[in-house]
């Protein structure tokens, strides 16, 4: 097994080549070739007492051009009329989270992904809202293999037991 990082529209490229036999996408819809996982809340994330939040214009680090993530963000920024200015691409999500934890910029990740050494940033802090994402599970519709199709059964139950209990963000 081989295990692929990579931005959900490059692993969505290398599934419909066939380089690989499934992928986890974060996406603002399910389209109907993907199985949704489970749908998460974007939300801004900063230091602990950090003070970037309060620069302007924002310092906004991302990881890669091709995340979503980043769309989301300059879009609500934009739409907010709020001015930002971009801290990286970084590289990976292990450097993005240094920049955050030495307050250098803000970022977003899904709710459920935030760990604990930095925070969510609070609702009244005059950032915009971003829309729900979905976790979908895409697999691959040719030369399927029973190894790929056992850890997509096994993911999707992951998915089913640490996600179950928790309220969606689509329904509220």
């Amino acid at each position: 097994i081989d295990i692929v990082c990579h931005s959900s529209p490059r692993l969505l490229m290398q599934l419909a080549d066939d380089e690989i036999d499934m992928t986890l996408a974060t996406e603002t819809a399910t389209p109907n070739s993907a199985e949704r996982l489970m749908a998460d809340d974007l939300v801004w994330v900063g230091c602990r007492g950090g003070h970037a939040v309060n620069e302007r214009p924002l310092p906004v680090s991302v990881t890669d051009g091709a995340c979503i993530f980043r769309t989301a963000m300059l879009g609500a920024l934009e739409q907010d009329q709020r001015d930002w200015r971009l801290i990286g691409p970084v590289g990976n999500n292990d450097a993005q989270l240094a920049t955050l934890e030495a307050d250098l910029a803000v970022t977003s990740l899904l709710r459920s992904t935030v760990p604990s050494h930095v925070s969510i940033l609070p609702d009244n802090i005059g950032l915009p809202r971003m829309q729900p994402f979905h976790v979908n599970l895409y697999q691959r519709t040719s030369q399927t293999n029973d190894i790929a199709n056992e850890l997509t059964n096994h993911i999707r139950e992951q998915f089913q037991r640490r996600f179950q209990a928790q309220a969606s963000p689509m329904a509220r």
